[in-house]
């Protein structure tokens, strides 16, 4: 990986231009290092050195210090979700569970406080689409629902508790309402707890 910062090239620059325009100047720079420049050569050495502090002034001004990582291209992160604030579990069925008879009866537990606005909902997933089936009310660290088999879901499909918002709340309830599957879950959507079952 090369990495090339403007910064530096643009006082370098500077620098140079400024060494440059003094010697066309005065002729010469005393120290350690005694550099003379003969007359015929002081005019040239002047124009170099405005050139230098031209475009060193250029990258330090229009073009601002940037760090440039030569062919990779920055791959934008998505801040992510903070835990869901409670704990949900289903404990009924058990994951990986064979179930051949409808209604089913899912429990599970509750830990926690439900923030304001903030919904928890039963939903079945058969890997292509999700369906709502209900919101969930605990009560006394506990909660249970009916879990009703649709046609064509035999096979394995998903049980899922979601955290949503009032939005997702909102669409969960049309969904549920006019038996409409889904493809893409609500913005905000926290997944607690899901489980795999058979239904034969």
């Amino acid at each position: 990986m090369n990495e090339i910062l403007t910064a530096p090239i643009s006082t370098l620059l500077i620098i140079a231009g400024l060494i440059c325009v003094v010697l066309a100047i005065i002729g010469r720079i005393s120290g350690k290092i005694i550099i003379i420049v003969p007359p015929k050569r002081q005019l040239p050495l002047g124009g170099v050195g405005i050139v230098f502090l031209v475009i060193g002034l250029v990258l330090g001004t229009i073009i601002q210090p940037t760090l440039i990582d030569e062919g990779i291209t920055p791959t934008p992160t998505l801040t992510p979700l903070p835990p869901p604030p409670v704990t949900v579990e289903i404990t009924n069925p058990k994951n990986g569970a064979e179930v051949s008879s409808f209604p089913l009866i899912v429990e599970g537990t509750f830990e926690g406080e439900l923030p304001e606005d903030w919904y928890l909902w039963l939903v079945f997933y058969n890997y292509d689409e999700w369906y709502a089936l209900c919101p969930i009310q605990p009560f006394e660290g506990k909660w249970h629902s009916r879990l009703w088999s649709k046609p064509g879901t035999l096979g394995k499909r998903d049980i899922a508790v979601l955290l949503v918002d009032k939005d997702g709340d909102s669409e969960f309830h049309r969904y549920s309402a006019e038996e409409e599957l889904f493809r893409i879950l609500p913005q905000r959507t926290q997944v607690c707890d899901r489980i795999t079952i058979e239904v034969k």
